[in-house]
């Protein structure tokens, strides 16, 4: 009878394992390897190769009086796959994940999840990434991992150049304060815009000649530098003039809208029972003023002298901008010319805004009701107004003068037709 018999090179090893058989066996004629995948041999020692797995290798050996087998078990083992991932380059802290960081490689084909994922933040210190790899062949290939390390810094503290002044605006000669209220700065440089420096915290300069100067304060640290600017206007000595002859005013009656109030020696505003609402309407000669930029401050002054008891109601007193000119010897609450309505019963105007009808006004003023007239003027600045008038950005169409609720508030100032000429109504223009 036979003796079936046989050797292998290897019995187990990591897939894809070759493995040589030697057959061994005694009186036999004819032999047929089943590898245990599959697939068969009759060769006397044949090489087969196995994908990873335990596989049952049997060997029958024949002759004219009979059969024998023999069988061993093959461990094919799967391959670990080799994963390359150095440490991560160092990132600043609020910079998130991504594959600049994430940036493993395997030695075969296969996916990653990285934990943490792409996007995250880490905290500051030494943080532990990690990965997790799976190979698109399973059959032959484990899972892999591994873990890497990366350094997370605090942002580098930039300095934050900031500083006020005590003023901004003045004559020359004069004096600026300068308060540094910069953040984590170790070094400064003030350029204060006249071709001088200071390396001081909080420095004065005075400017001696009149311009604008551009001051710059450029603070620095170890990580960067920042700058912050202001301005300084230097003027010239200040001029000032008082307009108080060549005006023209009028009062808008609302109870008599076709009356032509030119010559009374008082303007009135807000309204009273029975009498319905008043408004103004002054025009002073600015023809003296053509650069708005010498302009400092324009200030409407009103001598105040009635009622002589208190009212209901707060005046608020609003300044605005005639829509068109209009004829001292004609207008009225109904007609701005002789033959020539207002569009709007009581006079159209501009707001500072330059809507028509608006609420904006150029200037307001309030008078208490509980307050009573104190020999003395009000004064309400319109410099805006006379800028625009003075830089031909509108023709001088004068001032509307209105209360801003026209309901029992009545009050009543000294017209330019008032006997006593230092109560009339003034424009006083500061220039240089």
């Amino acid at each position: 009878l036979p003796v079936a018999n046989f050797s292998t090179n290897v019995s187990s090893g990591t897939a894809p394992l070759s493995v040589h058989f030697t057959d061994l066996s005694q009186n036999s004629t004819a032999r047929i390897w089943n590898f245990g995948d599959g697939s068969n041999s009759t060769q006397q020692n044949p090489t087969h190769t196995y994908s990873a797995g335990n596989y049952t290798v049997n060997l029958t050996a024949s002759n004219g009086n009979g059969t024998d087998s023999k069988t061993v078990t093959i461990n094919g083992l799967k391959a670990t796959p080799i994963i390359t991932w150095s440490n991560p380059t160092d990132i600043i802290y609020g910079k998130a994940l991504d594959s600049t960081q994430l940036n493993a490689s395997s030695s075969v084909p296969g996916t990653f999840v990285y934990t943490p994922s792409s996007g995250t933040v880490l905290s500051v210190g030494t943080q532990i990434l990690h990965v997790d790899f799976t190979p698109a062949d399973v059959a032959n290939y484990t899972t892999a991992s591994k873990s890497g390390t990366i350094n997370v810094s605090e942002k580098p503290v930039l300095p934050v150049a900031n500083f006020s002044t005590n003023v901004t605006i003045g004559i020359a000669p004069f004096s600026v304060q300068f308060t540094d209220l910069s953040q984590n700065a170790t070094s400064r440089i003030w350029n204060f815009g006249d071709s001088t420096n200071s390396t001081q915290k909080s420095p004065m300069h005075r400017y001696s000649t009149a311009g604008n100067y551009t001051v710059t304060l450029t603070v620095s640290n170890v990580n960067g530098t920042d700058s912050k600017t202001a301005t300084i206007n230097v003027l010239e000595i200040e001029k000032i003039s008082i307009i108080s002859g060549n005006i023209y005013d009028n009062r808008l009656r609302e109870a008599s809208p076709e009356g032509i109030y030119s010559d009374k020696e008082f303007l009135d505003l807000g309204a009273t029972r029975g009498s319905g609402r008043y408004r103004d309407v002054i025009l002073f000669n600015l023809s003296g003023y053509t650069n708005a930029t010498q302009i400092n401050n324009a200030t409407l002054s009103l001598f105040w002298y009635y009622p002589t008891s208190s009212r209901l109601k707060d005046t608020v007193i609003e300044v605005y901008r005639p829509a068109s000119a209009w004829n001292s010897n004609y207008v009225s609450w109904n007609k701005k010319d002789k033959n020539t309505a207002w569009n709007n019963p009581g006079g159209d105007w501009y707001d500072k805004n330059g809507v028509l009808q608006g609420n904006t006004p150029y200037a307001t003023l309030t008078m208490k009701a509980s307050s009573l007239p104190n020999n003395s003027y009000y004064e309400l600045n319109i410099t805006d107004l006379v800028r625009e008038y003075s830089s031909g950005t509108y023709a001088n169409t004068g001032f509307l003068i209105k209360a801003r609720n026209e309901s029992e508030n009545y009050i009543a100032f000294y017209s330019a037709d008032f006997i006593n000429k230092r109560q009339v109504p003034e424009l006083k223009v500061a220039y240089s």
